[in-house]
């Protein structure tokens, strides 16, 4: 255990949506290799099409999660980023050193993993499950999509940290203590992100 001193900030209460990161990508101001080639939604058939839009924002490559970042805050005012290590855990844990974003005990269908629903593990729209949910009332911890965060990996500089578990996760992974890497470039449908925002200026 480390007693961890951090700024006032905040962070999104859902990860960036399907519907939030298509906004950039048709807005003219990202990247036309990105707008051309990002359809995972597209390839999410099982998906009811009127719940596309609230799913989580898949497969998305750390450069293109920092390059939304930079626009969200250029529409905003707001400097949004992607939140640290300690950020997204405080987030997630609270003061009380819980397990789970729900406390200490595992519950499959409390989050949107692999073990928590009889039909086939698929992504669900953010915000679902409701226990997903910490104290502050940051949802989708635990399951929905694995997150990017800052920090680098050591002797691995073309790799980049994830948090959180997802739709297809060992439920290891929704454990608030662990983490994971993946090559930056990554684009597996079970990456997403979430921002945050600096409070103490």
């Amino acid at each position: 255990p480390a007693e961890v001193e951090l700024g006032t900030f905040a962070i999104g209460r859902h990860p960036v949506t399907q519907h939030e990161f298509r906004e950039w990508l048709q807005s003219g101001t990202a990247p036309t290799a990105a707008s051309r080639s990002f359809h995972w939604w597209d390839e999410l058939s099982e998906v009811p099409e009127q719940e596309r839009a609230q799913l989580p924002a898949l497969g998305v490559p750390l450069d293109l999660a920092l390059a939304y970042a930079r626009w969200r805050s250029e529409q905003t005012g707001f400097h949004l980023r992607l939140p640290a290590h300690d950020e997204w855990e405080k987030a997630a844990r609270g003061v009380d050193g819980r397990v789970f974003p729900w406390g200490n005990s595992w519950v499959a269908t409390y989050c949107n993993g692999p073990e928590g629903f009889a039909d086939t593990p698929r992504p669900r729209p953010v915000g679902s499950p409701r226990q997903d949910r910490s104290v502050y009332g940051v949802h989708d911890l635990a399951g929905g999509v694995c997150e990017w965060v800052q920090g680098s990996v050591p002797h691995r500089p073309d790799r980049a940290w994830l948090r959180g578990g997802s739709w297809r996760s060992h439920p290891v992974q929704a454990r608030i203590c662990s983490r994971s890497t993946l090559p930056r470039t990554s684009r597996d449908r079970t990456v997403g992100f979430r921002l945050v925002q600096d409070l103490d200026a």
